[in-house]
């Protein structure tokens, strides 16, 4: 067996309680087997990132990780891995814009015809949003194509959980909530909503991008959060439940040793991968199926945004064609981007 790769083989076990917890708990307080407190569940999904430059962890460091939240990994641990390089490079391109004071016209132009501007999907952004979600973006799929390594089809086929179906729903539309449609709030920040301990603000069109969407997608979430946080968010999103199917939580993640959380959509029994779409804001989320992957412009607090409305009507015409696929190659061409010189 090769030493570098060391997978736990049990499957993982569901619950059915409702609707909401379908496919199981993974908080800390979890006996299941692969609970995120698991040091063996760490170690089944490795990828070595010293040798990708990256940053990562110095190895004279202890190998134990401050405690997470019970509900939400901390952002901070999510994002180390391209964190410091946006930052740089950002820094770099504000001084050379003020060097130049640039007018603000030409900044929107310059804009404009980018050639990845479509991957902003609402019809105004500033160029500082935007270059932050190419850069982030980028950096995900260097990320993902230069050092990530999926497990074998053996594991992911003893880890695979079933998947309900839908009666007349061809398409499979999962959805990640930090970021993507909600912000979960800090102390300082005023939230909209309070609920179980959990304070949050959700992004604006979310319940029609919802309403509409869910007409033609089975729709999921997937979230490298825990199955107890998730729950209480799609309780308040999807009060009926009757839009979202079910739940995908951190327990369905792979994780790297570098505390990476990777949504292998393989783990999803019986999907049709030419069929379902993944949406998240960050592109190392979807890293080992790229092209099944919408990159969307994270949130906060911008109650302008209008990334969700637009993004309907690319769904839309993504649920029309055979190849979900083909159809982001061509719309989306994330590939090209790795290569691109931002």
């Amino acid at each position: 067996m090769n030493s570098k790769h060391h997978y736990n083989t049990q499957k993982l076990t569901l619950t059915k309680p409702n609707k909401k917890s379908l496919f199981g708990s993974d908080d800390g307080e979890s006996t299941t087997p692969h609970s995120t407190n698991s040091t063996k569940h760490k170690q089944e999904f490795q990828t070595d990132d010293s040798d990708c430059g990256t940053p990562n962890t110095p190895s004279n460091k202890s190998p134990s990780k401050p405690q997470q939240s019970k509900f939400k990994p901390k952002p901070t641990t999510i994002q180390q891995l391209f964190t410091s390089t946006a930052r740089n490079v950002l820094s770099n391109k504000q001084a050379h814009s003020d060097a130049e004071s640039k007018p603000q016209k030409q900044h929107e132009v310059s804009i404009k015809n980018h050639t990845f501007r479509h991957l902003i999907f609402g019809e105004s952004v500033s160029e500082t949003s935007f270059q932050k979600h190419l850069l982030l973006t980028q950096r995900g799929l260097i990320y993902a194509t230069k050092c990530l390594k999926g497990p074998s089809d053996q594991f992911i086929k003893l880890r695979q959980v079933e998947v309900p179906k839908e009666e007349n729903k061809s398409k499979i539309l999962l959805l990640d909530l930090d970021e993507t449609l909600i912000h979960s709030c800090n102390s300082k920040e005023q939230a909209q909503v309070n609920i179980n301990q959990i304070s949050f603000n959700v992004r604006p069109y979310t319940n029609y991008f919802i309403n509409k969407l869910s007409q033609i997608y089975s729709i999921f979430i997937f979230t490298a959060s825990s199955s107890s946080y998730a729950s209480a968010i799609v309780d308040y999103l999807d009060p009926d439940q009757t839009k979202i199917i079910g739940i995908f939580s951190r327990n369905h993640c792979m994780e790297t040793k570098n505390g990476f959380f990777i949504k292998d959509l393989r783990t999803l029994k019986d999907i049709d991968l030419s069929s379902t779409l993944i949406v998240d804001n960050l592109a190392h989320s979807f890293g080992l199926q790229i092209d099944n992957g919408i990159p969307i412009l994270e949130w906060k607090s911008d109650e302008k945004d209008q990334e969700l409305k637009y993004l309907t009507e690319y769904l839309i015409k993504a649920s029309q064609v055979e190849d979900v696929r083909q159809f982001n190659r061509e719309n989306l061409r994330l590939r090209e981007l790795i290569n691109y010189q931002l």
